[in-house]
């Protein structure tokens, strides 16, 4: 049969195509969030990303200028939501799309701005951080190391999902 071999070669080349359309659509986006961490202490947001090549930005709560959440209709079906933070740098906000339970976390870093912009102002962001929260409720601040024989929680939010990292 003369057509039979370019029917195999036409079925494997729209397999191939459909493997790269899978591989495109659904593989690399959750390559991306799986790489995608954001941790927020008392003193600083973290965000850290790439698959290849990582990047990251560090804002300390000291420069936090504004905090916002976007809800559309699907992140209020699936209760999420985008936290943007702008700063008093010349970069855009940092938008953190998919964040569970958008509006908690807002109020509660806008809690921690107004608190480390109240009680230090001239405070050094760059020294080490003494406690972490969650952007899971209940965000609980955990003591300094002093205080307490437990150890202190490091909590990472991974977009949707949470981990956390003993020290």
């Amino acid at each position: 049969r003369p057509g039979g071999s370019t029917g195999r070669w036409l079925g494997w080349a729209i397999l191939a195509v459909a493997l790269a359309v899978v591989l495109t659509g659904a593989v690399a986006p959750f390559l991306r969030w799986l790489s995608s961490t954001s941790t927020l202490t008392n003193r600083r947001l973290i965000r850290q990303r790439g698959v290849f090549t990582r990047s990251g930005r560090v804002i300390p709560l000291l420069r936090v200028n504004d905090v916002s959440f976007e809800k559309g209709l699907l992140d209020r079906l699936l209760g999420c939501g985008t936290l943007v933070v702008s700063d008093a740098s010349e970069q855009a906000g940092l938008r953190l799309p998919d964040v569970p339970h958008v509006e908690e976390v807002h109020r509660r870093l806008s809690d921690l701005v107004l608190r480390a912009q109240h009680d230090r102002p001239d405070a050094d962001p760059l020294v080490s951080d003494r406690r972490s929260v969650s952007f899971r409720p209940p965000i609980r601040e955990f003591p300094t190391a002093g205080a307490a024989r437990t150890p202190a929680a490091r909590t990472s939010v991974r977009q949707g999902a949470r981990k956390t990292h003993r020290r």
